[in-house]
């Protein structure tokens, strides 16, 4: 079981590139509907991190764990109070992108098998840091703005995704063939 579970990683990364890209293409019209696409994204994503991480626990799956529960817990709050105003939501995605960034580098660090894992876990946590740090710094930048800058964001860290589901991939193949 745990040969095949890479998918659920490498489904997120292109979730994220595809709700990246149409956030980036179109973000007047995503803008409408950043809090359920947020909340939903979040939701989806977590899921399949509970997956991952229970079935991954030699690379890193106790801080994936912690991981994709807090981004289950944003989903939730987004879309039970989808009320939240847009800077209410911006404070929350950032607080919710610096824990999963420390908790991503972490993981990266605690990893045992391979750099290109590590360096690509670390890669997603310092994406997910510096997406906090400018939302923190300039909560009242404007919802388009804000949109855009979280398009970018899931286009970047679903690419990491991808390339690190790959990576595992490549790396169980290799303890089933030896």
């Amino acid at each position: 079981m745990r040969a095949r579970i890479w998918w659920s990683m490498l489904l997120r990364g292109a979730l994220a590139v595809l709700i990246g890209t149409l956030m980036i293409t179109w973000p007047e019209q995503s803008a409408g509907g950043v809090i359920m696409i947020v909340g939903g994204f979040a939701i989806l994503t977590g899921v399949f991190g509970l997956v991952a991480a229970v079935a991954l626990t030699r690379f890193g799956g106790g801080f994936a764990l912690i991981g994709a529960l807090l981004t289950i817990v944003l989903g939730l709050v987004a879309l039970l109070w989808s009320g939240l105003t847009a800077d209410v939501l911006v404070f929350v995605v950032a607080g919710w992108a610096l824990l999963f960034g420390l908790i991503e580098i972490c993981a990266g660090l605690a990893v045992e098998t391979g750099e290109a894992i590590r360096a690509l876990t670390t890669g997603l946590g310092l994406i997910s840091v510096t997406l906090a740090v400018l939302l923190f710094a300039v909560p009242d930048i404007g919802v388009v703005a804000v949109v855009r800058l979280l398009g970018f964001y899931l286009l970047a860290s679903g690419v990491l995704r991808i390339y690190r589901a790959v990576a595992i991939r490549q790396s169980l193949q290799r303890v089933i063939v030896e």
